[in-house]
């Protein structure tokens, strides 16, 4: 994603990640990602960001109507817990 496409949403909605993750149709965790690789937050940041939408996606109730689906959820049964931990443990040792 261009930082150029990037910038105005975090200056209009700085850290609102569901709000800007909306707007490019990607997670919250490629919108901390750029932020990120961008400068916006700091390592630490992104780790505890994580963590956080992790606890946060673990703790959405399994539901049983069939009304469209949840994008969360399904990421992670088909990346499967264990990729998801690896996924983060390699980008915590990228920078």
């Amino acid at each position: 994603m261009p930082e150029s496409r990037f910038i105005p949403l975090w200056n209009e909605y700085s850290e609102d990640y569901e709000t800007i993750a909306k707007r490019f149709k990607v997670s919250e965790y490629v919108i901390c990602r750029i932020a990120l690789e961008h400068g916006y937050i700091t390592r630490i940041q992104y780790n505890n960001l994580v963590e956080c939408f992790n606890q946060r996606l673990q703790s959405l109730p399994e539901r049983e109507t069939r009304d469209g689906g949840n994008f969360y959820v399904t990421a992670h049964a088909r990346l499967g817990e264990s990729f998801i931990v690896l996924l983060s443990k390699m980008l915590g040792q990228a920078n």
